[in-house]
């Protein structure tokens, strides 16, 4: 009887480390891994009037986004602010006047 149980716990094991190998070899890619780059994002503290507990304003600079949010002490939730895209904001903006120089 012991033999039997012994031989099919090694049959098992021999089963198992099958499988691990061939699990290692088909997968060549980590699967945790975004497929691309995470973006680079800065965070800045600040105040806003309308928000009493502060503001953490967040800057997505490969997708020029940025946005806000915010913590409500009184209802114990994290609260998101509206998000900018800034291509248009810059887009939109009159470019700078070099200043005249004068040539003598």
């Amino acid at each position: 009887m012991k033999t039997v149980v012994l031989w099919g716990l090694v049959a098992l094991n021999v089963l198992l480390i099958g499988a691990l190998v061939d699990r290692h070899i088909m997968t060549s890619t980590a699967l945790a891994q975004p497929a691309g780059r995470v973006s680079d994002y800065l965070t800045i503290p600040g105040h806003l009037a309308a928000y009493p507990d502060g503001v953490m304003f967040v800057l997505d600079a490969d997708n020029h986004r940025l946005t806000g949010m915010t913590f409500d002490v009184g209802h114990k939730q994290t609260l998101w602010l509206p998000g900018i895209d800034l291509n248009k904001v810059f887009a939109a903006a009159t470019p700078a006047v070099p200043p005249k120089t004068s040539h003598k």
